[in-house]
Protein backbone atom coordinates (compact mmCIF):
# COMPACT_ATOMS: atom_id res chain seq x y z
CA UNK A 1 0.00 0.00 0.00
CA UNK A 2 2.61 2.35 -0.67
CA UNK A 3 -0.14 5.71 -2.20
CA UNK A 4 0.80 9.27 -1.64
CA UNK A 5 -0.91 10.96 0.98
CA UNK A 6 -0.63 15.01 2.36
CA UNK A 7 -1.35 14.84 5.97
CA UNK A 8 -0.86 16.02 9.62
CA UNK A 9 0.00 13.42 11.90
CA UNK A 10 0.70 13.12 15.59
CA UNK A 11 1.32 9.51 16.90
CA UNK A 12 1.69 8.34 20.61
CA UNK A 13 3.86 5.84 22.00
CA UNK A 14 2.47 4.51 25.25
CA UNK A 15 4.22 2.18 27.76
CA UNK A 16 7.77 1.06 27.90
CA UNK A 17 9.35 1.48 24.44
CA UNK A 18 12.69 0.17 24.25
CA UNK A 19 15.05 1.10 21.83
CA UNK A 20 17.65 -1.71 20.60
CA UNK A 21 21.50 -1.71 20.50
CA UNK A 22 23.52 -2.63 17.28
CA UNK A 23 24.79 -5.74 18.68
CA UNK A 24 22.73 -7.69 15.99
CA UNK A 25 22.24 -4.96 13.09
CA UNK A 26 20.06 -6.23 10.57
CA UNK A 27 21.17 -6.42 7.55
CA UNK A 28 18.46 -4.02 6.42
CA UNK A 29 20.05 -1.22 8.31
CA UNK A 30 23.38 -1.91 6.79
CA UNK A 31 24.98 0.23 4.39
CA UNK A 32 27.44 -0.55 1.29
CA UNK A 33 29.13 2.42 2.20
CA UNK A 34 32.81 0.45 2.75
CA UNK A 35 32.80 -1.12 -0.30
CA UNK A 36 31.18 1.03 -2.84
CA UNK A 37 32.16 4.43 -2.51
CA UNK A 38 35.45 5.88 -2.16
CA UNK A 39 37.45 6.49 1.90
CA UNK A 40 37.28 10.07 0.87
CA UNK A 41 33.32 10.56 0.42
CA UNK A 42 32.44 8.41 3.07
CA UNK A 43 34.47 10.81 5.68
CA UNK A 44 32.55 13.12 4.45
CA UNK A 45 28.99 11.84 4.32
CA UNK A 46 29.70 10.45 7.91
CA UNK A 47 31.29 14.79 8.62
CA UNK A 48 27.54 16.28 7.88
CA UNK A 49 26.01 13.23 9.56
CA UNK A 50 27.59 14.40 12.48
CA UNK A 51 26.70 18.09 12.26
CA UNK A 52 22.77 16.73 11.80
CA UNK A 53 22.21 16.16 7.96
CA UNK A 54 22.55 13.00 6.66
CA UNK A 55 21.61 12.02 3.34
CA UNK A 56 21.32 8.39 1.84
CA UNK A 57 20.30 6.47 -1.33
CA UNK A 58 19.13 2.91 -2.11
CA UNK A 59 18.36 1.03 -5.61
CA UNK A 60 15.77 -1.89 -5.65
CA UNK A 61 15.76 -3.69 -9.15
CA UNK A 62 12.68 -6.10 -9.04
CA UNK A 63 13.01 -9.42 -11.48
CA UNK A 64 9.50 -11.13 -11.74
CA UNK A 65 7.96 -13.63 -14.13
CA UNK A 66 4.59 -14.83 -14.45
CA UNK A 67 4.43 -18.23 -15.34
CA UNK A 68 0.40 -19.14 -14.84
CA UNK A 69 -2.87 -17.31 -14.60
CA UNK A 70 -3.48 -13.99 -14.89
CA UNK A 71 -3.99 -12.54 -17.90
CA UNK A 72 -0.90 -13.88 -19.44
CA UNK A 73 2.57 -15.42 -19.27
CA UNK A 74 5.58 -13.01 -19.33
CA UNK A 75 8.70 -11.63 -17.35
CA UNK A 76 9.71 -7.77 -16.64
CA UNK A 77 11.78 -5.92 -14.71
CA UNK A 78 11.95 -2.78 -13.07
CA UNK A 79 13.78 -0.65 -10.88
CA UNK A 80 13.70 2.42 -8.29
CA UNK A 81 16.57 4.61 -7.21
CA UNK A 82 15.80 6.41 -3.74
CA UNK A 83 17.34 9.70 -2.40
CA UNK A 84 16.90 10.80 1.30
CA UNK A 85 17.86 13.79 3.46
CA UNK A 86 17.25 14.01 6.91
CA UNK A 87 17.97 16.86 9.16
CA UNK A 88 18.47 17.01 12.94
CA UNK A 89 17.76 20.82 13.72
CA UNK A 90 18.29 20.52 17.02
CA UNK A 91 22.07 20.23 15.85
CA UNK A 92 21.84 21.99 12.67
CA UNK A 93 20.21 25.16 14.45
CA UNK A 94 19.90 24.09 17.95
CA UNK A 95 15.95 23.79 17.39
CA UNK A 96 15.11 21.15 20.18
CA UNK A 97 12.94 18.50 18.63
CA UNK A 98 13.22 19.45 15.19
CA UNK A 99 13.50 17.17 12.48
CA UNK A 100 13.07 17.69 8.36
CA UNK A 101 12.65 14.93 5.97
CA UNK A 102 13.02 14.42 2.33
CA UNK A 103 12.53 11.64 0.16
CA UNK A 104 12.50 11.53 -3.27
CA UNK A 105 12.94 8.54 -6.20
CA UNK A 106 12.67 7.88 -9.33
CA UNK A 107 11.09 4.57 -11.23
CA UNK A 108 11.48 2.96 -14.56
CA UNK A 109 10.56 -0.27 -15.85
CA UNK A 110 7.00 -1.97 -16.74
CA UNK A 111 5.12 -3.77 -13.70
CA UNK A 112 3.97 -7.27 -14.14
CA UNK A 113 0.42 -6.60 -12.48
CA UNK A 114 -0.98 -3.67 -14.48
CA UNK A 115 0.60 -6.30 -17.47
CA UNK A 116 0.49 -9.70 -16.64
CA UNK A 117 -1.66 -10.40 -13.40
CA UNK A 118 -4.34 -7.32 -12.93
CA UNK A 119 -4.74 -7.80 -9.35
CA UNK A 120 -5.26 -5.13 -6.26
CA UNK A 121 -2.46 -5.87 -4.52
CA UNK A 122 0.63 -4.49 -6.81
CA UNK A 123 2.91 -7.99 -6.71
CA UNK A 124 5.93 -5.36 -6.48
CA UNK A 125 5.80 -2.81 -3.39
CA UNK A 126 7.98 -0.67 -6.24
CA UNK A 127 5.50 -0.95 -9.09
CA UNK A 128 4.64 2.49 -9.79
CA UNK A 129 4.18 4.11 -13.25
CA UNK A 130 7.66 5.35 -14.38
CA UNK A 131 8.80 9.25 -13.05
CA UNK A 132 9.81 11.01 -10.38
CA UNK A 133 8.34 11.52 -7.02
CA UNK A 134 8.98 13.57 -4.00
CA UNK A 135 7.81 10.45 -1.70
CA UNK A 136 7.95 12.46 2.03
CA UNK A 137 8.49 15.95 2.61
CA UNK A 138 7.91 17.28 6.34
CA UNK A 139 8.54 19.24 9.78
CA UNK A 140 8.51 16.91 12.22
CA UNK A 141 8.27 18.24 16.47
CA UNK A 142 9.23 15.99 19.39
CA UNK A 143 7.76 16.64 22.97
CA UNK A 144 7.93 14.92 25.84
CA UNK A 145 11.37 12.96 25.26
CA UNK A 146 9.92 11.39 21.65
CA UNK A 147 6.63 10.13 23.75
CA UNK A 148 4.65 13.10 21.65
CA UNK A 149 5.02 13.55 17.65
CA UNK A 150 3.76 15.97 15.46
CA UNK A 151 4.56 16.03 11.81
CA UNK A 152 3.47 18.20 9.25
CA UNK A 153 3.96 17.97 5.30
CA UNK A 154 4.15 14.78 2.78
CA UNK A 155 4.03 11.53 4.23
CA UNK A 156 3.59 8.05 2.90
CA UNK A 157 0.62 6.65 5.65
CA UNK A 158 1.56 3.17 5.57
CA UNK A 159 5.66 4.30 6.33
CA UNK A 160 4.38 4.87 9.94
CA UNK A 161 0.59 3.86 10.36
CA UNK A 162 -0.72 0.43 9.67
CA UNK A 163 2.65 -0.81 9.62
CA UNK A 164 4.64 -3.64 11.49
CA UNK A 165 8.75 -4.91 11.66
CA UNK A 166 8.06 -8.31 10.08
CA UNK A 167 6.14 -7.03 7.34
CA UNK A 168 8.97 -4.97 5.56
CA UNK A 169 10.62 -8.51 4.65
CA UNK A 170 8.10 -9.14 1.93
CA UNK A 171 7.72 -7.83 -1.29
CA UNK A 172 4.08 -7.58 -2.25
CA UNK A 173 2.49 -3.71 -2.04
CA UNK A 174 0.09 -5.01 0.01
CA UNK A 175 2.17 -5.57 3.10
CA UNK A 176 1.99 -0.44 4.24
CA UNK A 177 -4.91 11.96 -1.86
CA UNK A 178 -5.26 15.59 -2.42
CA UNK A 179 -8.13 16.19 -0.62
CA UNK A 180 -6.83 16.87 3.18
CA UNK A 181 -7.47 13.91 6.17
CA UNK A 182 -6.27 13.02 9.43
CA UNK A 183 -4.74 9.27 10.87
CA UNK A 184 -3.95 8.65 14.45
CA UNK A 185 -3.06 5.82 16.48
CA UNK A 186 -1.44 4.80 19.94
CA UNK A 187 0.77 1.72 20.25
CA UNK A 188 0.89 -0.39 23.78
CA UNK A 189 3.86 -2.23 23.89
CA UNK A 190 4.37 -5.10 26.75
CA UNK A 191 5.95 -8.34 27.76
CA UNK A 192 4.86 -11.88 27.91
CA UNK A 193 6.87 -13.90 29.85
CA UNK A 194 7.38 -17.61 28.99
CA UNK A 195 9.76 -19.32 31.91
CA UNK A 196 12.60 -16.65 32.33
CA UNK A 197 12.29 -15.41 28.97
CA UNK A 198 10.65 -12.48 28.09
CA UNK A 199 9.17 -11.54 24.79
CA UNK A 200 8.26 -8.66 23.23
CA UNK A 201 5.04 -7.63 21.70
CA UNK A 202 2.76 -4.69 20.37
CA UNK A 203 -0.49 -3.51 19.64
CA UNK A 204 -1.61 -0.65 17.93
CA UNK A 205 -5.30 0.83 16.85
CA UNK A 206 -6.02 3.36 14.78
CA UNK A 207 -8.58 5.79 12.82
CA UNK A 208 -8.43 7.84 9.49
CA UNK A 209 -10.97 10.23 8.55
CA UNK A 210 -11.09 11.87 5.02
CA UNK A 211 -12.75 15.18 4.72
CA UNK A 212 -13.08 14.62 0.28
CA UNK A 213 -15.53 13.04 -1.68
CA UNK A 214 -16.74 9.44 -3.00
CA UNK A 215 -17.77 7.72 -5.40
CA UNK A 216 -21.17 5.94 -4.42
CA UNK A 217 -20.15 1.43 -5.13
CA UNK A 218 -23.43 1.06 -6.39
CA UNK A 219 -26.00 3.92 -7.09
CA UNK A 220 -26.22 7.03 -8.73
CA UNK A 221 -27.73 10.28 -7.40
CA UNK A 222 -31.31 9.10 -8.14
CA UNK A 223 -31.28 6.00 -6.10
CA UNK A 224 -30.76 3.79 -9.45
CA UNK A 225 -27.96 1.20 -9.73
CA UNK A 226 -25.19 2.41 -11.69
CA UNK A 227 -25.20 -0.55 -14.31
CA UNK A 228 -29.60 0.17 -15.07
CA UNK A 229 -29.69 2.04 -18.25
CA UNK A 230 -32.56 4.20 -17.08
CA UNK A 231 -30.43 6.33 -15.17
CA UNK A 232 -27.78 8.47 -15.99
CA UNK A 233 -24.55 5.91 -15.10
CA UNK A 234 -23.12 8.77 -12.89
CA UNK A 235 -22.33 7.35 -9.60
CA UNK A 236 -23.65 9.76 -6.57
CA UNK A 237 -20.90 11.45 -4.67
CA UNK A 238 -20.61 10.89 -1.26
CA UNK A 239 -19.33 13.41 1.52
CA UNK A 240 -16.14 11.94 3.59
CA UNK A 241 -15.00 8.98 4.10
CA UNK A 242 -13.25 6.66 7.44
CA UNK A 243 -11.70 3.83 8.22
CA UNK A 244 -10.51 1.86 11.36
CA UNK A 245 -7.52 -0.55 11.56
CA UNK A 246 -5.21 -2.64 14.20
CA UNK A 247 -1.85 -4.11 13.96
CA UNK A 248 -0.37 -6.77 16.75
CA UNK A 249 3.11 -7.66 16.74
CA UNK A 250 4.54 -10.32 18.97
CA UNK A 251 7.78 -12.07 19.11
CA UNK A 252 7.65 -15.85 19.09
CA UNK A 253 11.51 -16.91 20.02
CA UNK A 254 15.03 -15.06 20.57
CA UNK A 255 17.91 -17.11 21.08
CA UNK A 256 19.73 -16.44 24.94
CA UNK A 257 22.57 -14.67 22.91
CA UNK A 258 20.00 -11.79 21.93
CA UNK A 259 19.88 -9.16 24.89
CA UNK A 260 18.31 -6.16 23.25
CA UNK A 261 14.73 -6.10 23.94
CA UNK A 262 11.42 -4.97 21.05
CA UNK A 263 10.13 -6.86 18.09
CA UNK A 264 12.60 -6.19 15.40
CA UNK A 265 12.23 -8.52 12.30
CA UNK A 266 16.41 -8.11 11.97
CA UNK A 267 17.14 -9.72 15.40
CA UNK A 268 18.17 -13.43 15.38
CA UNK A 269 14.38 -15.46 16.41
CA UNK A 270 11.17 -15.88 15.17
CA UNK A 271 8.83 -12.50 14.97
CA UNK A 272 4.91 -12.82 13.80
CA UNK A 273 2.07 -9.88 12.67
CA UNK A 274 -1.06 -9.36 11.86
CA UNK A 275 -3.63 -6.37 10.67
CA UNK A 276 -6.83 -5.93 10.08
CA UNK A 277 -8.75 -2.60 8.06
CA UNK A 278 -12.17 -1.65 7.77
CA UNK A 279 -14.40 0.86 5.83
CA UNK A 280 -17.82 1.96 4.80
CA UNK A 281 -18.54 -0.69 2.21
CA UNK A 282 -20.58 2.02 0.24
CA UNK A 283 -17.64 4.02 -0.78
CA UNK A 284 -14.72 1.72 -0.37
CA UNK A 285 -14.11 -1.01 -3.27
CA UNK A 286 -12.34 -3.81 -0.64
CA UNK A 287 -14.48 -2.85 2.97
CA UNK A 288 -12.38 -5.59 4.62
CA UNK A 289 -8.93 -6.15 4.99
CA UNK A 290 -6.76 -8.71 7.07
CA UNK A 291 -3.04 -9.77 6.72
CA UNK A 292 -0.63 -11.58 8.48
CA UNK A 293 2.76 -13.81 8.40
CA UNK A 294 5.46 -14.67 10.56
CA UNK A 295 9.52 -14.36 9.79
CA UNK A 296 12.50 -16.04 11.01
CA UNK A 297 16.18 -14.95 11.05
CA UNK A 298 19.21 -16.37 11.88
CA UNK A 299 18.11 -20.21 11.46
CA UNK A 300 20.20 -21.05 7.99
CA UNK A 301 23.89 -22.14 9.59
CA UNK A 302 26.28 -19.97 8.46
CA UNK A 303 24.37 -17.10 7.31
CA UNK A 304 23.19 -15.49 10.56
CA UNK A 305 21.70 -12.09 8.72
CA UNK A 306 19.42 -14.52 6.18
CA UNK A 307 16.00 -14.23 6.28
CA UNK A 308 12.97 -16.32 5.27
CA UNK A 309 9.23 -15.44 6.24
CA UNK A 310 5.53 -16.60 4.85
CA UNK A 311 2.59 -13.89 4.54
CA UNK A 312 -0.51 -14.21 3.59
CA UNK A 313 -3.23 -11.17 2.89
CA UNK A 314 -6.83 -11.20 1.91
CA UNK A 315 -9.31 -8.25 0.40
CA UNK A 316 -12.66 -8.43 0.65
CA UNK A 317 -14.65 -6.74 -2.36
CA UNK A 318 -17.49 -4.19 -0.63
CA UNK A 319 -21.01 -5.31 -0.79
CA UNK A 320 -21.50 -2.40 -2.65
CA UNK A 321 -19.09 -3.55 -5.69
CA UNK A 322 -20.81 -7.33 -5.44
CA UNK A 323 -24.48 -6.25 -5.68
CA UNK A 324 -23.43 -3.37 -8.76
CA UNK A 325 -22.04 -7.07 -10.39
CA UNK A 326 -25.15 -8.65 -9.84
CA UNK A 327 -27.13 -5.60 -11.38
CA UNK A 328 -24.66 -5.46 -14.71
CA UNK A 329 -26.14 -9.22 -15.21
CA UNK A 330 -29.51 -8.48 -14.59
CA UNK A 331 -29.42 -4.97 -16.93
CA UNK A 332 -26.93 -6.21 -19.69
CA UNK A 333 -27.49 -9.77 -20.34
CA UNK A 334 -25.35 -12.83 -19.69
CA UNK A 335 -24.07 -13.64 -16.43
CA UNK A 336 -20.37 -13.02 -15.83
CA UNK A 337 -18.43 -13.22 -12.47
CA UNK A 338 -19.34 -11.64 -9.20
CA UNK A 339 -16.54 -10.57 -7.63
CA UNK A 340 -15.67 -11.54 -3.90
CA UNK A 341 -12.32 -11.31 -2.85
CA UNK A 342 -8.20 -11.55 -3.53
CA UNK A 343 -6.48 -13.62 -1.55
CA UNK A 344 -2.39 -14.20 -2.18
CA UNK A 345 0.30 -16.05 0.01
CA UNK A 346 4.01 -14.90 -0.40
CA UNK A 347 7.16 -17.16 0.27
CA UNK A 348 10.67 -15.04 0.49
CA UNK A 349 14.20 -16.02 1.36
CA UNK A 350 16.33 -12.71 2.02
CA UNK A 351 20.10 -13.63 1.52
CA UNK A 352 22.75 -11.14 2.50
CA UNK A 353 25.07 -11.22 0.17
CA UNK A 354 27.49 -8.00 1.85
CA UNK A 355 27.47 -5.61 4.02
CA UNK A 356 24.11 -2.84 2.33
CA UNK A 357 23.16 -5.48 -0.29
CA UNK A 358 20.38 -8.36 -0.09
CA UNK A 359 19.58 -11.16 -2.67
CA UNK A 360 15.92 -11.94 -2.44
CA UNK A 361 14.08 -14.85 -4.41
CA UNK A 362 10.44 -15.00 -3.56
CA UNK A 363 7.22 -16.66 -5.20
CA UNK A 364 3.83 -15.61 -4.68
CA UNK A 365 0.17 -17.09 -5.44
CA UNK A 366 -2.40 -14.89 -6.01
CA UNK A 367 -6.22 -16.23 -5.85
CA UNK A 368 -9.12 -14.51 -7.76
CA UNK A 369 -7.05 -11.44 -9.47
CA UNK A 370 -8.97 -8.20 -8.09
CA UNK A 371 -11.63 -10.32 -6.95
CA UNK A 372 -12.87 -12.13 -9.48
CA UNK A 373 -13.57 -9.37 -12.52
CA UNK A 374 -14.38 -11.04 -16.23
CA UNK A 375 -10.88 -11.81 -18.03
CA UNK A 376 -10.20 -8.95 -20.76
CA UNK A 377 -8.92 -12.06 -23.00
CA UNK A 378 -11.91 -13.44 -23.05
CA UNK A 379 -14.61 -12.33 -25.70
CA UNK A 380 -17.79 -13.64 -23.95
CA UNK A 381 -16.56 -12.18 -20.67
CA UNK A 382 -18.11 -15.26 -18.89
CA UNK A 383 -14.40 -16.30 -17.01
CA UNK A 384 -12.78 -14.42 -14.48
CA UNK A 385 -8.67 -14.18 -14.56
CA UNK A 386 -7.24 -17.05 -13.52
CA UNK A 387 -5.15 -17.50 -9.99
CA UNK A 388 -1.74 -16.43 -10.61
CA UNK A 389 1.86 -17.88 -10.08
CA UNK A 390 4.92 -15.65 -9.45
CA UNK A 391 8.39 -16.00 -9.02
CA UNK A 392 10.78 -13.06 -8.77
CA UNK A 393 14.22 -12.13 -7.54
CA UNK A 394 14.64 -8.54 -5.76
CA UNK A 395 17.79 -7.03 -5.23
CA UNK A 396 18.46 -3.91 -3.03
CA UNK A 397 21.85 -2.31 -2.71
CA UNK A 398 21.59 0.22 0.18
CA UNK A 399 23.88 3.61 1.08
Amino acid sequence: MSSLRRLVVVTAHLASAVATTGAHAGAKDESAAEWLAPKWFNEWHDGLAGKGLSFGATYIADNIGNVSGGTGRGAIHLGRFDFSVDADLEKLFGWTGGRFVANAFEIYGRGLTRNYVHNLATISEIEALPEARLYTAYFEQSFYNNALNIRVGQQAADVEFFDSETDDLFINGTFGCDAPWIIGQVRWDYDIDIGDRPLAGNFTPGAWQHFGQFDDQRFTAQGLSIADPSGTGIAAKLRGNFGIFAVVEQTLYRPPSVTEKGVSASLPGVTAFGRIAYSPPDRNLIDLYLDGGIGFVGFVPGRPLDRFGMAVAYMRISGADRNLDRDTQFFSGPPGPVRSNETLLELIYEAHMKPGWLLAPYFQYVFRPSGGIPNPTDPGGLSRIGDAAVFGLTSTLRY
